[in-house]
């Protein structure tokens, strides 16, 4: 027979940040993997073919896995900001596409 551990996913955010602190590996701001998320979309030229609003749901929900958020009142919405963009930048010429 199988076992299965169950997660409990309402822990409070005061301990999963004390999980992270605890972690071994670093891990990268939301809104730095928000503005590389962006990054792909515009090298990609989804915005040509899609309103920002679609784009935003995606971006909110692979970044931060909120799928049933209003896209317009999300984090991936609005501007990440010139620090979260240099620093996706430097993420996306890792893999060869700035």
């Amino acid at each position: 027979m199988t076992s299965v551990k169950l997660i409990n996913h309402s822990s409070s955010t005061a301990d999963w940040n004390e999980l992270e602190k605890n972690s071994k590996y670093q891990t990268i701001p939301r809104t730095h993997r928000i503005a590389a998320v962006w990054g792909l979309i515009d090298e990609l030229k989804l915005q040509a073919r899609m309103d920002k609003t679609t784009l935003a749901a995606f971006v909110e929900a692979v970044t931060g896995g909120n799928i049933e958020a209003k896209p317009k009142d999300t984090v991936a919405y609005k501007d990440p900001g010139s620090t979260a963009k240099e620093a996706a930048d430097e993420w996306l010429k890792k893999i060869g596409l700035k």
